[in-house]
Formats: structure tokens, sequence, C-alpha cells
């Protein structure tokens, strides 16, 4: 169900745009052919363009502000996780050295080599 309604809302918006553009374009061919004033006209189309240019300029800024806020967040996961893939490096415990020192030397025997 939620992706459904991702969907939808997703198609509503750049929807709403094409069709309100394209009604635009429509009522501008119809409004040349009705008005006998070239004023009524103007002062009609120039609402119209505004209107459709400010839907194109409110979804360029929405657009923006989406990528903005998408940036902050990839910058807050790659600073609160490792890499995926990345071993977890853990601290050993301290080994004395003296104690490996200390250890005797591996005989050469053992692996076929000559006896000393």
């Amino acid at each position: 169900m939620e992706h459904i309604k991702s969907f939808i809302g997703e198609l509503a918006r750049p929807l709403a745009i094409i069709f309100t553009s394209a009604a635009a374009s429509w009522a501008t061919v119809v409004i040349a052919y009705k008005v006998s004033d070239g004023n009524d006209g103007a002062i009609f189309i120039t609402g119209v363009f505004a209107g459709v240019g400010a839907l194109y300029i409110g979804k360029a800024f929405e657009l923006t502000r989406i990528a903005a806020h998408t940036s902050e967040v990839e910058k807050v996961k790659a600073s609160a996780t490792p890499p995926p893939g990345a071993a977890a490096i853990i601290a050993a415990p301290d080994v004395d050295v003296a104690i490996r020192e200390a250890e005797p030397a591996e005989d050469p025997a053992m692996y076929g080599g000559p006896r000393p």
C-alpha cells in the first residue's frame, strides 16, 4: 500500500504541472480567437503564464531543497557508519614483549632442515 501511495505522490505533481501547461497553451490559442481587444488578451495571457511559471519555479525550488537534504543525509550516513564490507578493527590485548623474547626459537629440523 505504501508503494502505491508513493507512486501516486511522485506522479501527481509532475502530471499537474504538465496538464496546467497544456491548459495554458490551449487557453492562449482560444483567447487569441475570442478576444477582440488586445489589452484584455494580454492581461489574461500574462496571468496564465505567471501561474504556470510559478508552478515551474516552485518545482525547481522543491527539487533543489530535496537534493540539498539528500546530500546532508548522505554526509551523516557516511560519517556514522563504516563503508560496506569494512571489517571492524578490534584492539588486541597487550602482549608482553618479554615473554615473546623468552620463547625458544623454532627447531629447523622440524621442517626437514639440518640439525644443529
